[in-house]
């Protein structure tokens, strides 16, 4: 299903056919130091995250992770949108983009048309973006959006100390 479109990208949901993109974005080095590993060691994997992940959060809160897909080629570039983690109280704003295609203004184009659509289209009243504290260039991202920080959250199994970031007030883990 496509969402809405931005000046070089389509925002569509996630597909089983873009289980290789996905497989190489989350094995990227870079994605592995800021996001996260995610144990992907094939394609399979990859598959099966689109399953638990971008398309059973489409099901459960009408929202997920999306493709960026590029207009000009049809290709997919990252993926974009938003979470619902279960310790935040509002939706994580969240964005990947595969080596080739970074550096180029493309995450600012996508995060500022998903906050739109987020706030205009599905009535979000707050929005977080929780990034890696040495992750200079999406903290430049979601500040330059509007994003305020908010101070400091711990997460994950190897308990990484992210800043919290927020759009629309002051707004505490749950």
């Amino acid at each position: 299903m496509l969402h809405f479109t931005t000046e070089r990208m389509q925002v569509r949901d996630v597909r089983d056919q873009d289980a290789a993109a996905i497989f190489r974005l989350f094995t990227d080095p870079v994605c592995i130091q800021f996001i996260g590993d995610k144990g992907f060691t094939c394609e399979a994997d990859a598959l099966a995250y689109i399953h638990s992940g971008p398309q059973a959060s489409y099901a459960e809160y009408g929202f997920g992770l999306w493709a960026l897909v590029d207009k000009a080629s049809d290709e997919v570039l990252g993926l974009a949108g938003l979470l619902q983690r279960p310790y935040l109280s509002y939706p994580d704003v969240g964005y990947a983009l595969l080596p080739e295609w970074r550096g180029m203004g493309l995450a600012s184009e996508a995060v500022g048309a998903v906050v739109d659509y987020a706030i205009n289209r599905l009535q979000q009243p707050h929005l977080l973006a929780m990034i890696d504290r040495d992750n200079q260039a999406s903290i430049n991202v979601v500040t330059s959006l509007g994003f305020a920080f908010n101070g400091y959250l711990s997460v994950g199994q190897h308990i990484k100390r992210c800043n919290l970031y927020s759009l629309h007030g002051k707004i505490y883990p749950s």
